[in-house]
C-alpha cells in the first residue's frame, strides 16, 4: 500500500470515528479500559474495544482492525478516542439487556458477558 493510500484510509476512518462518537452509543465499563461501540450498520450490535488513554494498548473486535492493525486505526478506536474527548462516553457497570456482541474474531478475553 502506498503512503498516500494509507493516509486516505486513515482520514476516512478518522471521519467515521467522529460520526460514531456523535451518533452511536459508546459504553465504557466503569474503572476499566473496556468499551463497547455500537455498530454503524447494525443497530444493537456492539464491537468490543480495549482502549488505554495513554495509548499503551488498543484493540478492537472488528474485522478491519484484525486486517489492518499495523497500518491504520479502525473507526471504532477512533470513535472511542473522540467520544472520550467530547464526553459522549456512557459509563456503566453493566451493559443494557438485549444488545448483541460482534463475535467475528478469535480473541476471547471479553469477561463482560451480557
Amino acid at each position: 500500500m502506498t503512503q498516500e493510500i494509507v493516509n486516505q484510509n486513515r482520514d476516512k476512518r478518522d471521519g467515521r470515528g467522529r460520526v460514531i462518537a456523535l451518533s452511536r452509543r459508546v459504553y465504557r465499563i466503569e474503572n476499566t479500559d473496556v468499551f463497547y461501540v455500537e455498530s454503524e450498520s447494525c443497530d444493537g450490535m456492539y464491537y468490543y474495544v480495549m482502549f488505554n488513554t495513554d495509548k499503551a494498548f488498543e484493540w478492537c473486535s472488528c474485522k478491519d482492525f484484525e486486517k489492518n492493525r499495523y497500518q491504520v486505526k479502525c473507526k471504532h478506536l477512533a470513535g472511542v478516542e473522540y467520544a472520550i474527548r467530547w464526553a459522549t462516553v456512557i459509563d456503566t457497570d453493566k451493559l443494557p439487556l438485549g444488545i448483541k456482541k460482534d463475535n467475528s474474531t478469535t480473541w476471547r478475553d471479553d469477561l463482560y458477558d451480557f
